[in-house]
């Protein structure tokens, strides 16, 4: 797994348009083409489907948080992260969300003591993957289960999560300026984060059009916010490589790095309108 030192990275958000800045653009829309259809297809046969989808997903999680926390090679850590993660999204699956709860922060001491005695560099950045790739797993299968909008719930917060990494990878691109947080991602921009904004705004106009809902203000302004939630989630998956001194979670994804790389900002946004739909006691998107 190729690993690149921050040191000396460059801003590839500001420079000038002649110098190939969207050369990740076409990698981008390939890896949307072949991964985006099977996740789509799960979310709409039903949270089955999904927690399988959700699984795999959480397996390579795995797999790179553990390397990317200094484990270097598959060894005993990074197994029974694996399993603690698979035993959370079963329970969900079945619907047993209280036990796939529990199944995480236990799980988390587990991989703890594992991580310890597999003489792992980093065990408490381990044992905090459970709950990082845990949380929002079974936080997604958990939404899409709702009787009455679970699906399009989920299908709105993809849209959102994908509109804001799309514009502010289009926004960051085309204006580049000003750097949001250099010193933990040189290539986020302002540009980027209110490219971003905008197109995860209009997302929320148009799941609010779809749905004919009478107030579709509330959720246009929900739909922003998450995009600042995910984009937030980017940037704290960047601030955690830059302290083991990685660019790339992975190399497993073409123009995004790894699955945590593609996902950093879904993992942010999902336990929000998760907890936002346990609050109002339904689906948020028509509160």
């Amino acid at each position: 797994m190729p690993y690149m030192n921050f040191v000396g990275a460059k801003d590839d958000t500001a420079r000038p348009v002649d110098d190939g800045r969207f050369g990740k653009l076409g990698s981008r829309v390939v890896s949307a083409l072949v991964l985006a259809p099977p996740v789509l297809a799960a979310v709409y046969v039903g949270p089955t489907a999904l927690a399988a989808i959700v699984a795999l997903a959480a397996l390579l999680m795995a797999h790179e948080w553990d390397a990317l926390c200094g484990g270097g090679r598959t060894r005993l850590s990074v197994g029974v992260l694996m399993l603690v993660l698979l035993t959370a999204i079963t329970a969900a699956a079945f619907r047993t969300f209280e036990y796939a709860l529990l199944a995480m922060f236990g799980g988390a001491i587990l991989v703890y003591g594992g991580a310890r005695m597999s003489g792992h560099k980093a065990p408490f950045w381990t044992s905090i993957g459970a709950l990082y790739i845990g949380v929002p797993a079974v936080a997604l299968i958990w939404l899409r289960a709702d009787p009455e909008l679970g699906r399009e719930t989920v299908f709105w917060l993809l849209g959102v999560v994908w509109a804001t990494d799309t514009g502010a990878f289009l926004a960051g691109r085309a204006i580049g300026g000003q750097r949001l947080a250099p010193v933990i991602s040189p290539n986020k921009t302002w540009a980027g984060l209110f490219g971003g904004l905008f197109c995860a705004t209009l997302v929320g106009l148009a799941a609010a059009l779809l749905l004919k809902l009478q107030e579709p203000w509330p959720l246009v302004v929900l739909s922003g916010v998450l995009a600042l939630v995910a984009q937030a989630g980017d940037l704290a998956e960047s601030k955690v490589k830059r302290h083991f001194g990685v660019k790339d979670s992975g190399s497993l994804i073409p123009g995004h790095g790894g699955m945590l790389d593609r996902v950093d900002g879904l993992l942010a946004a999902v336990p929000v309108v998760a907890l936002l739909s346990l609050l109002t006691g339904g689906a948020v998107i028509w509160r």
